[in-house]
């Protein structure tokens, strides 16, 4: 198993990569002088070549990488000289602004500010990462789609939940920014000689310590949102479920006794809906609910307002409270 420098998904700034602050790069490298209608690969290109720029002692490759969903995303990995750990910035959704009309000098404004802040300033010693007593503690697990994960799901060690898998990862850090961590494969099982049942065992005991439920009413979200309207708690019958990184939260209906307290709480079954792979919806059920359309909801919202890496399924599932039990 290689150690190595280590390129980590560094989606930090919570769920789309939103940069709130644009700071200026320090070069003067100028991109809106460059023909218009790139190509993606013209694009990531000069992306690229203005970085090495600004950062002249770095290596910058362009790679491919299957992330959720089986989904081929193109990204920066940037390694510095003694730093072991790198940034990956994906692309594609910045060509998508770029196709859109967002300047390329705007673009890349975000991508640098989004390295600046991420990027490392030591190395983190994964040497640990060899040594299964040291990494134990750090095992988390993940909720993803089996049937849109098959190519990923070859590599990795899963274990099908309903019509999911729950994946795990090694949590290497966890801020109010987000979380970094590393996807646990096959070769990395075997190389510890342990099962995947071990590894969920783990799993269970670590994912609710390290990243707390946090439950949410919609309305309280609205509120913050649209602070000048008067909104109905008891119109507006939803409940967020995530973990408090609000990222890869879906996972949060596998800890012990949260769909369960939460439901007696309500004194009713739960309507859960999969918002995407960050949290899901909870409906208390009511008299004559439409469980079609609940269907139809998750779907158009997938097709409209989630990214395709972040679609977690197509349908709504149900928790019992008699049963103790999610279905679909």
């Amino acid at each position: 198993m290689t150690q190595g420098n280590a390129a980590v998904d560094y989606s930090r700034l919570v769920r789309n990569q939103v940069v709130n602050q644009i700071h200026e790069p320090e070069s003067e490298y100028i991109l809106d002088s460059v023909p218009e209608d790139l190509s993606f690969d013209d694009f990531t290109s000069y992306i690229k070549n203005a970085l090495q720029k600004d950062f002249p002692e770095a290596n910058i490759e362009i790679t491919e990488t299957i992330k959720n969903n089986d989904l081929c995303l193109s990204g920066l990995v940037i390694r510095e000289d003694q730093i072991n750990i790198s940034p990956q910035i994906y692309l594609n959704d910045f060509y998508s602004m770029y196709q859109n009309g967002t300047s390329l000098t705007e673009i890349y404004q975000r991508v640098w500010q989004m390295y600046v802040n991420s990027r490392k300033r030591q190395s983190i010693d994964l040497s640990f990462f060899t040594d299964f007593p040291k990494v134990k503690d750090h095992i988390i697990f993940d909720l993803i789609s089996q049937k849109k994960n098959k190519r990923l799901l070859e590599d990795v060690p899963y274990i099908p939940y309903l019509d999911l898998a729950i994946v795990f990862r090694c949590l290497l850090d966890c801020d109010d920014q987000g979380r970094s961590s590393i996807l646990i494969r096959k070769d990395h099982m075997n190389h510890w000689q342990i099962t995947k049942d071990e590894l969920l065992k783990l799993a269970k005991n670590n994912t609710p310590t390290l990243l707390p439920a946090h439950i949410q009413p919609m309305v309280e979200l609205l509120e913050s949102m649209l602070p000048e309207e008067e909104l109905d708690e008891d119109a507006l019958p939803m409940y967020i479920l995530s973990n408090q990184t609000h990222l890869n939260g879906a996972a949060s209906i596998l800890y012990q006794n949260v769909l369960k307290d939460f439901a007696e709480k309500q004194g009713k079954d739960l309507f859960i809906l999969p918002s995407s792979i960050h949290e899901v919806l909870l409906v208390p059920v009511i008299p004559d609910a439409d469980r079609e359309e609940l269907d139809r909801m998750v779907q158009e919202v997938n097709a409209t307002e989630v990214s395709q890496d972040e679609v977690l399924s197509d349908h709504a599932y149900y928790y019992s409270r008699k049963m103790n039990a999610v279905s679909y």
